[in-house]
């Protein structure tokens, strides 16, 4: 507990602590970045006085308990990476405020994620989904430019990528495969809808549904 911390000027570190149930940061508004790793009896992250600006990454992964970020939902913007790995009974991630991401977007190995909403979010660094196999659709409806890659793998329930058709430019290569139920049409599509030219990279369609 630091009930009386504002301010954490590079990263704030919680990690391998595996009997950790709580933490408690009530005033802490600005962090320079934040990384939560394998605290596997976490259920959730309060952070009520965050300002919603982080200039570095914000990662949690490994943390299997925790089901409430509900606080850090409230950025709107980070600088670094946007990360979210092995966190298995997390069953939402809803930044509704959130408009940059300055690094990689990245969702891997979330088994009960069920949504992915970022509709502000209008430019990326690059664009991770892989292995969140609870996942129907994607949110990411405001967005425009990818500065990296775009990839979208082993997603077995994915079964809507529409929203991201407004994509204008993707500067390095485009993956999207083994998705069993998004029709092969809807990814055709979004390639069509960013057209070849403006794709930096490899393009990469292949194993999605029917």
């Amino acid at each position: 507990s630091f009930p009386a911390l504002t301010t954490v000027g590079n990263t704030l570190y919680v990690g391998n602590e595996q009997s950790l149930t709580s933490i408690d940061f009530p005033l802490l508004a600005q962090m320079g970045a934040l990384t939560l790793y394998l605290d596997t009896q976490l259920t959730s992250a309060p952070f009520p006085s965050f300002d919603g600006v982080m200039s570095g990454d914000l990662e949690i992964g490994n943390c299997n308990a925790l089901v409430d970020i509900s606080d850090l939902e409230t950025a709107t913007s980070v600088g670094g990476d946007l990360y979210f790995y092995a966190d298995w009974n997390i069953p939402s991630l809803s930044f509704p405020y959130l408009t940059s991401v300055g690094a990689q977007l990245r969702m891997k190995s979330l088994s009960d994620l069920a949504t992915a909403y970022f509709p502000a979010l209008g430019g990326v660094g690059s664009i991770h989904v892989e292995s969140c196999g609870s996942l129907p659709a994607i949110d990411l409806s405001s967005l425009t430019t990818v500065d990296g890659d775009l990839y979208i793998s082993s997603n077995g329930d994915l079964a809507d990528i529409t929203s991201l058709y407004g994509i204008t430019s993707v500067s390095e290569d485009l993956e999207i495969t083994d998705n069993n139920d998004l029709p092969a049409q809807q990814a055709d599509d979004l390639v069509t809808a960013i057209g070849l030219a403006n794709i930096g990279g490899t393009v990469t369609i292949s194993g999605n549904g029917p």
